[in-house]
């Protein structure tokens, strides 16, 4: 009688070992090298690249009688006197140069004087102007004080008058006195 051989239990695996650890390597390999690669393996693939473009940002400049800085020196202080006005005969004429629409507002004014009785006792007024010449507020007539906001849009322009009032209380030490007075205008951008 002939014996079969019989096949050693460890041996049986190792060949399904060996088929299944090669099949994971090769999968493994396959994985990171898409990775690596990228892209998306259609049957057809295209980029394009969008041409640089110009941007142009929009600009601001507000102008005093065609200047970014007016020196008002056409009011005549000699004569002022307590509850007296003076006024600059021609408006003021505020201008948006810019290329984008502006809110103008009147942000303060500051006195500056050696003598602080002076300092205090100037009331200092821009309304909008009425008409191509100003002219003082009536004596007893408060002066406003405030201005509402002013919309600019690009090129146009809007007129305002200049009255400076010393106040009726003002105490003799006011007389001969000399001042320095600034007025803040801002202008900011419009919001769309």
């Amino acid at each position: 009688m002939r014996s079969t051989p019989r096949s050693d239990p460890r041996r049986r695996g190792r060949p399904v070992r060996a088929i299944l650890t090669t099949t994971a390597m090769v999968a493994a390999g396959l994985v990171v090298g898409a990775a690596a690669t990228g892209g998306t393996y259609a049957f057809w693939n295209d980029s394009v690249t969008a041409d640089a473009t110009n941007v142009n940002t929009g600009s601001i400049e507000m102008t005093l009688d065609e200047k970014t800085a007016l020196t008002v020196d056409d009011l005549d202080f000699a004569g002022l006197y307590p509850g007296g006005s003076v006024v600059r005969s021609t408006p003021v004429t505020i201008a948006n140069e810019g290329s984008v629409p502006l809110s103008v507002n009147w942000e303060g004014t500051t006195v500056e004087s050696s003598n602080g009785d002076f300092a205090s006792s100037a009331i200092v007024s821009l309304r909008p102007a009425t008409g191509t010449t100003c002219t003082t507020t009536p004596r007893g007539t408060a002066l406003p004080t405030t201005l509402s906001p002013l919309s600019l849009d690009p090129g146009e322009t809007d007129e305002l008058c200049l009255e400076v009032r010393l106040d009726e209380s003002a105490p003799a030490s006011v007389r001969e006195a000399t001042a320095v007075i600034t007025l803040t205008l801002t202008g900011e951008q419009v919001r769309p």
